[in-house]
């Protein structure tokens, strides 16, 4: 009976163990230092959707995917980055790094051949009692697919924590450009206030029309007139606009990035054309995925604005998602399994 229980509990340990698998992120830190640095100290946001982790990405210790999470808090590593680049000449000041965006997304089985790293990221300085805008990273990481026999999770992490550490350390001998003054409350609600400069976002309906881009969507500014939208099953085939001489053409909803349709907006992707829903200042609609065969997640947690879920996606097994539109770039996210 001992013997029996002491097998449950090392059972139970090894399962609580297993549960834990974590990978660590850690900053790229500076090779030599930098001459006449204006900053010192470095304060840390996180403003993502999702703050838990950076991700998932494969384990060649645990043989799967596992969390990617900071190795030390991310406010410690930046001074340490900061504080590992500064030589005698440095004076004192402070900077305000915000976190917008970043998730590491590994395709192409459970042993990923390549995978992607959208990053956005504010460095702002910090003056009196304001925070004046000092640079935007904004910038989207990937491997070159079919990538073989490399350690695919290590190049894109290598990549995405050198990206980050050389854009804190080429800004800090830079002086802000702009005398525009944002409070922290502004800057916490920078998504809110971006959204506000916007038609899409502001505007009560809708301009009917084809829309190639989020560029023309997000100013509901058509590319082209909209005359007819072919259905069959239920499911949008194809569309019938007005081109430049006047003259209807026929295209299929893929060639676009949206229209809108008797007042509702719809947004294509390769699997379908999917109506949006606003709630709560964002953009929504549940939409058809391919996914991963072994965990039954979706096979891409991110669609970069102009790139289909088909070119990002690799097996034959299809569920709906809940997704939602980056206001910024237009980009697609996609966040959970309709239930």
């Amino acid at each position: 009976m001992k013997t029996f229980t002491h097998i449950c509990i090392l059972f139970l340990f090894n399962q609580l163990l297993y549960s834990q698998a974590i990978e660590r992120f850690h900053l790229s830190f500076p090779e030599k230092l930098i001459s006449n640095c204006k900053y010192n100290s470095i304060e840390y946001c996180d403003s993502r959707l999702d703050t838990v982790n950076f991700g998932t990405v494969y384990s060649k210790h645990y043989k799967r995917k596992v969390p990617l999470i900071p190795s030390v808090n991310m406010s410690t590593q930046l001074n340490w980055l900061i504080q590992g680049a500064l030589d005698s000449s440095s004076i004192n000041g402070e900077l305000l790094f915000q976190l917008r965006k970043l998730e590491f997304v590994e395709l192409g089985g459970e042993i990923p051949s390549y995978g992607y790293c959208p990053l956005r990221a504010d460095l702002y300085v910090k003056k009196n009692f304001g925070y004046f805008l000092l640079a935007r990273l904004d910038t989207f990481i990937a491997t070159e697919k079919g990538i073989g026999h490399i350690d695919a999770t290590a190049v894109l992490i290598n990549s995405a924590k050198q990206t980050l550490s050389n854009f804190v350390l080429r800004n800090l001998y830079l002086e802000p450009s702009t005398k525009k003054m944002s409070t922290l409350e502004q800057i916490l609600h920078a998504d809110s206030i971006e959204k506000t400069h916007l038609p899409l976002y502001t505007s009560p309906k809708y301009n009917n029309g084809v829309y190639l881009s989020y560029a023309s969507f997000k100013i509901q500014k058509p590319d082209y007139t909209l005359l007819k939208v072919s259905s069959k099953n239920n499911e949008i085939q194809s569309l019938t606009l007005l081109d430049k001489k006047g003259k209807s053409l026929k295209i299929n909803y893929k060639e676009v990035y949206a229209f809108v349709y008797k007042d509702t907006a719809y947004i294509s992707d390769y699997f379908g054309s999917y109506a949006l829903q606003k709630i709560n200042n964002d953009f929504y609609f549940k939409g058809k995925g391919r996914v991963l065969p072994k965990d039954d997640q979706l096979d891409a947690a991110h669609t970069p604005a102009g790139q289909t879920t088909e070119q990002i996606t690799l097996n034959n097994k299809f569920a709906f998602y809940n997704a939602k539109i980056d206001h910024y770039d237009g980009s697609v996210i996609w966040y959970d399994k309709v239930k």
